[in-house]
Formats: C-alpha cells, structure tokens, sequence
C-alpha cells in the first residue's frame, strides 16, 4: 500500500509539475506574444509614420513638380516684366496728385457698377495719363476683395515687345492665371497651345475667356494702346471685346489713351464710361506739380532765383498755360533753370512756347548754339532706333562708331558720358534703376520722326528706315573689328569633305569577315536616303565656331551688336557700305553672333528662316536667299537644294501681305537676277506668275499692280511682247474672279492686255454686275459665273 501511495505522490507531483511547467510555458508565451505584439505594434505605427512621411514627401514633390511646370509654361507664355513701367510711373508722381480721378461721378459708377463695363481715359501727349494709370491700379489693390482678380500693362514706345498684341495679351494671361483659381484642365490646354508658339489670335483669346473664368470679378487696366501700331491696335480691342462679351464673370475694363483711339472703342463698346484729362482738377494737380518742382530746384541750387516774389510768378506762369501738359511745365522749369538772373527768367516766362512740338524746336535750337549738333543727332538717332534701351556706356561706344573703321577708336569716345543729358537739352534722361538713356516722352521721338519746317532743324529730323539701317551698318562694323580678332582663338581652315571620304574612311576600319554585312547596311541607306551637297568640317561641327571670343568688359556695346545685329539690317543691299562685311558673316554663318536659328537650319533653308525672314520683313536675307537659290553660289559653301514646299510658301506669304517690303525687294530681285544663270529665267516666270496669281486670289491689290510691273513692265502694255505669257497672266485674272475681288478684276482689264472682242464675249455673255471702283465699259456688264467656267479665252 506504501508503494502505491508514493506512486500516486510522485504521480501527483508530476502532475504539479508538468501544470507549473505548462502555466509557465504559457507565461512565457503570453510575455513573447506580449512583446511581440508590441514590436509589430511599434513597427506598424513605424511603417505607418514613413507610409504618411512618404506620401507627404511624394505629394510635396508631385506640388512642387507642379508648380515648376507651371511657372514654366506662364514663363513660357510671357515672360515679359509688366512691373517694371508701374515702378517707373510711380516715380513720376508729385504729393498727392493723380487722386482726383477717384471722386469722379464717372470713375465710381463704373467702379459700382455690377455688370461688366469699361473706362476710357483720354487726354493730350503729356497730360499724365500713365501716372493716373498707376494711382489708379494702386488704389484698385489697395481696394479689392480676396476674389478679385488684376491685370495691368503698360505699352512703352521704346520696347518694341510691348507693342504687340501677343506680347499684351500673354501677360494679362499670366497674371491672372498666375493669381487665381486656375479652371480645370488649363495646364494640360496651355501646355497644347504652347507647343504651337506662336500663338494665334484664336489661341490667345480662348486662354483669356478661360483665365477670366477663374475670378468672380476681374480689372484689366492698359495704359498706352494708341502707341501700339494700327494692326496689332485693333487685333488687341478685338480679342478684349469678344472676350469682354464672352465673360461670365464681372470684368472691369480700364484704357487709358489718346483721342486717337476713341472711334474703334466706341464701336466695340457702345457703353462706355469716360473721363478727360482735360478735367478742371488736373489743374490742380499741375499746380501741385509746379510748385513742388520750383521747390525742388531752388533747394538744389539748379534754379536762382534773386526776389522770391518772382517764384509766384513762375509757379502762376506756368500753371495757367500748360494747358493740362504736365510734360510741357516740366521742360518750361527747366529752361528757367538755364537762366542766370531775374531779367533772364522774366524773358523766358513772357516768350513760352505754344505747345511741346515748339518746345522741342526751342531746345534743338539751343543746341545748335552750342555747337553740339553732331553728338545730339547721334544720340536721339540711337536711342530712336534701338531695340532695347542702351545704358550709358553702350551709347558712349556706339556714338563712336564710323561705317567700315578697322579699330576701335578711344580718342572717339566721349570723356564725360554723363554730360550727355545736358547736351542733348533733357530731351534724353537717365533711368537710375536701369542705367540706361531714353527720351524724356515718347512724344519727342514722335516730333524727331516727323517733318521739320524749319530749314535749321532739317537734320534733326529722321525716318526709322535711315537712321535703323545706320545703326545696322555700325553694328557689322562693331563686330567686324581688328580689336576683337586679336583677342579670338583661330582654328585651322576647315577642309571639305566628301561624303563617300567618310564612308571610305569607315569601311576600312572594318574586319574582312564583316565587311559584307556593313557593306549591305550601307547600300539600304544610300538608296533610301537622300543625297546631300558635300560640307565643310565647320558645317558637320553645328554649334562650334571658327572663332571664339574672349569677351572683355571694356567693349560694352558688344554684347548689344551680337544680339540686335540681324534686327538692323533689314534693308541692306549692295548700296550698303558694309554689305560685303554683312554677307560674309552670313555665308560662314559666323556662330559667336547671336542668330535665331540654327547653322544647320541655315544651311537647309528650313523653315525657322523662312518665317524669321517673313516675321520681320528682312529684305536683306531675302535677297541672299535668292542669291543662294538661283546662281548656285551658296551651294558650294554647304548649303542645300530648297525644296519647292518653302518655295511655295515663302512666295504665298509675301504675295498676300500688304503693303510687305519684301514683294517689292523680292520682284527688284527676280527681274534684276534674270540671264545670270541659265535656269533664272524659268524661275523668274514661275515665281512671279505663282505670285501674281497668288496675290490676285487674296485680292491684295496694291501687290497685283507690284508684281505686274515687275512681270510687262510699267505703262501701257504691248500685246506682242507679252504673247507667250497672257494665257498664264489670265489664270490671274481667274483667281481675282474666282474670289469676286472686282479691284483686281477692274485692273486687269484695264491694263490693255486683252482686246475687245475677248472682252466684248464675256459682256454678250454675261448679265450686269457692277463693279463700283472701276470706270471701264466692260465692268459694267461683269458676270461672275460665267468667268468662273474659265473656258472664254
């Protein structure tokens, strides 16, 4: 019995055990499952954390992806600095003028008004239009809601960017998408419409309706749009009207500009608000003006003034015959600052000019007294023509520069550039945030562009086309300069090559075992591939030059030419003292100057410069071009065989532009070019006949008569001269009919090339239509469908 009582002890203690083992076990499962769960715990709040921090780092990459591409294509839209002329217009302003505007009934109605409308601000040259513009855009700033959307821009006479209806548009654009909510899908359009640059109206205006749709209410304030040229004036109101019409939203629109401009805003906008600087508070703020300015001067010490009494009598003078010129007051208190004693200011207040253009004879006159006429004229030349504003130092040089000099010129340079201002009578001024020189108001380049009445001032007076064709010949000889090829690292003179010496070349690098799996490539390659005139080492190396520059700091106006040398040559010719330096530059495709194209687009013809040469009516390329396709000369030097696409194209557009100087340099030169070589003649036929018809098509009459002299001659027609070519000078006539343009129509019959029995069939033939411009019988009894069969003659 004892044994079987320790068994079952032992029994039971076992049991204890295995149950203390087994809870302990479980214990110790518990404690791992425990920890375990709070490691997997712990690496799941981990693997969340980075999960959030990854996708926040992501989501911040996708923003900033986003905003960069966004800034990319409003970059790429315009990236044109429409705050630089508000800063300047702000300078401008005197105290507490240019508020007056604000209190008028017609400024706060249309301000009020809860529909769309537009204000019209007109006033004279001078008046101050573009200061008032910028109070008025301040106070609309200062004054909006947080879902009012601004855009603002002002036209400036001496950047040619700012004249364009593109360059106008595009920033009004970018400034609202730039600020607003932008609609859904505008990047993905803008980034299609982009592609295609340069925008077309079409592109431009439906980017605008879709910018304006992102505000609740919009202000679009322009200031200067009379400075615009009328085509690109017109196409501008055009596209605001229909957006202004296609708006959803509350658009408020604000131009300010000359009287000019009031018949084409009438017409688009029949409901107009309008104000006049010829307000009585602008009296005021002349006023204003003058008195701060005497004020100025006399603490400058630049006005002396010996009895104080005769400070009212300048500050009342003044102000009573500025007739609301602001500009006017300001170039009277400078004279008066020339003057030495009372006597003297007395003089000048009791002989003022009538008005700024006598103003500006006055100065001139001064200067011709001075004896420094000659660097005046080279100073309002320059700074007339310009593409952009020159700083001091570039003008200092350029003034320097003779047509075809080899050297730089030191003794040439003016010692004290900063005298300039005073020399040329404040007519020029210094802009001290840009360091560069231009007129004091667009008006006096206006006055220096124009006719002169005084036999005196005669040479004071100039065209764009002189004085920008001046600037082009100073320009090739800037950069044709002895000073620049001394500092330039020469290379070898390339050698030409054939191109079967490059494949020779490569096929003996090749082992005998796989030369007749290479030798086969290149037979498939020469059979599908077409065959290129040989090149120069140079022409295979796009992108590398003959010479490279060491540009040096001491010639300033270098990296002016390099840029704008192109831009002033338009109307070179081989009258040109500096033509033969202009067309080597061009033949070698001298690539240290900045060109809008590529070598190899040069040497291809390609249509880059084809529509450069048409966008900026180059007369010069064009006759070059031609030059290079008819005699074969430019062949030789790398250039390629056009084919008859940009042919067709380049005549197309120049046949159906008015008023183009390139018809009339591309028909001088067809017609001179004829005999030179032995296929001119064919060309010379087809190109101006495809013109004519061309430009009989479009109805451009003013071309038809240009390129018809060019084709019989000028006067009467001799019949038998013309025989062999009056079946194709009536496929013109067809075209004119074909389009009912019945000028053209009425031309042709008139120029004595068909006879009457020709005429008389289609007057038996036809009913009576009536061409009102033309006074011949045969107009009278036209019949459009008959001439339509083609089939009379």
């Amino acid at each position: 019995m004892s044994f079987e009582k320790d068994l079952r002890f032992q029994n039971q203690e076992v049991n204890k055990e295995i149950r203390l083992a087994a809870e302990k076990a479980a214990d110790d499962e518990r404690r791992l499952q425990s920890a375990y769960r709070a490691r997997v715990h712990c690496f799941q709040q981990l693997v969340l954390k980075d999960g959030a921090d990854s996708r926040g780092w992501r989501q911040q990459a996708e923003e900033r992806r986003l905003i960069k591409r966004r800034t990319f294509l409003l970059e790429k839209l315009s990236d044109y600095d429409h705050l630089f002329p508000l800063r300047q217009a702000r300078k401008k302003r005197h105290g507490t003028t240019s508020l007056w505007l604000n209190s008028t009934d017609e400024y706060e109605t249309w301000l009020r008004d809860a529909k769309s409308s537009v204000f019209w601000l007109s006033g004279i040259l001078g008046s101050g239009k573009t200061v008032l513009t910028a109070a008025v855009i301040d106070s609309i700033f200062r004054t909006r809601s947080a879902h009012d959307g601004i855009a603002f821009f002002f036209c400036r006479y001496n950047d040619e960017a700012s004249l364009t209806s593109r360059t106008i548009l595009g920033s009004l654009i970018r400034q609202l998408l730039r600020s607003g909510l932008q609609p859904v899908g505008i990047e993905s359009k803008l980034a299609g419409i982009l592609e295609n640059d340069p925008l077309d109206s079409e592109d431009l205006e439906s980017l605008l309706i879709e910018a304006l749709a992102s505000f609740k209410s919009q202000f679009i304030l322009l200031d200067g749009v009379d400075e615009c040229p009328m085509e690109e004036q017109r196409k501008l109101l055009n596209i605001l009207c229909r957006a202004f019409c296609a708006s959803s939203s509350r658009l408020k629109l604000f131009i300010a500009a000359r009287d000019s401009v009031g018949s084409d805003l009438r017409s688009r906008f029949p409901e107009l608000y309008c104000n006049s600087m010829r307000h009585q508070e602008v009296q005021k703020d002349i006023k204003t003006y003058v008195e701060d300015m005497v004020e100025e001067k006399q603490r400058n010490r630049d006005l002396k003034v010996g009895n104080q009494m005769l400070v009212l009598d300048i500050c009342n003078t003044l102000v009573r015959e500025a007739q609301g010129m602001f500009l006017w007051a300001s170039f009277q208190i400078n004279d008066l600052c020339e003057e030495d004693t009372d006597e003297g200011i007395r003089e000048r207040l009791q002989n003022l000019p009538r008005d700024l253009n006598e103003t500006y004879e006055r100065i001139l006159s001064r200067i011709i007294k001075r004896q420094k006429c000659t660097i005046a004229k080279k100073v309002f030349q320059w700074v007339a023509a310009v593409k952009r504003p020159l700083t001091l130092e570039e003008l200092r040089e350029a003034i320097a520069i003779e047509p075809c000099q080899e050297y730089m010129r030191p003794e040439r340079l003016m010692n004290d550039i900063n005298s300039v201002i005073t020399i040329c009578g404040n007519l020029v001024v210094l802009d001290e945030e840009l360091y560069t020189v231009e007129f004091a108001h667009h008006s006096i380049r206006q006055f220096l562009l124009s006719s002169s009445y005084s036999p005196s001032l005669r040479d004071f007076h100039f065209s764009v086309q002189r004085i920008d064709h001046g600037i082009g010949e100073a320009c090739v000889t800037y950069l044709n300069l002895n000073d620049f090829k001394r500092q330039l690292t020469r290379r070898g003179t390339p050698r030409r090559i054939e191109p079967l010496e490059i494949l020779s070349a490569s096929l003996t690098s090749i082992s005998d075992s796989e030369f007749p799996k290479y030798a086969s490539r290149v037979v498939k390659l020469w059979n599908h591939q077409p065959r290129k005139s040989s090149v120069t080492i140079n022409h295979l190396m796009i992108g590398s030059t003959t010479f490279a520059p060491i540009l040096e700091p001491k010639y300033a106006l270098l990296g002016y030419a390099r840029k704008f040398w192109l831009h002033h040559t338009t109307t070179f010719s081989e009258s040109s003292v500096t033509w033969s330096l202009w067309k080597a530059m061009m033949i070698n495709s001298e690539s240290w100057v900045e060109l809008p194209w590529t070598v190899r687009e040069w040497l291809d013809h390609s249509r880059v410069v084809t529509q450069w040469i048409l966008d900026n009516d180059h007369c010069a390329l064009l006759q070059l071009w031609y030059e290079i396709l008819v005699t074969e000369s430019g062949f030789k030097n790398g250039f390629t065989q056009p084919d008859n696409y940009e042919l067709d194209y380049l005549i197309q557009e120049i046949s159906t532009k008015p008023g183009s100087l390139l018809l009339h340099s591309f028909t001088k030169r067809v017609h001179s070019i004829s005999g030179i070589h032995a296929r001119s003649y064919q060309l010379r036929s087809t190109m101006l006949m495809g013109a004519l018809q061309i430009a009989a098509a479009a109805g451009v009459l003013e071309n038809v008569k240009v390129i018809w002299e060019a084709i019989v001659g000028s006067g009467p027609v001799d019949s038998g001269r013309v025989v062999n070519v009056k079946h194709k000078l009536f496929k013109a006539l067809q075209c004119a009919v074909d389009h009912e343009h019945s000028e053209v129509v009425s031309f042709f019959c008139q120029t004595g090339l068909y006879t009457n029995n020709e005429l008389e069939m289609i007057r038996w033939r036809g009913t009576r239509t009536h061409l009102p411009n033309c006074t011949c019988w045969y107009c009278g009894d036209l019949d459009w469908s008959l001439l339509r069969r083609g089939n009379w003659i």
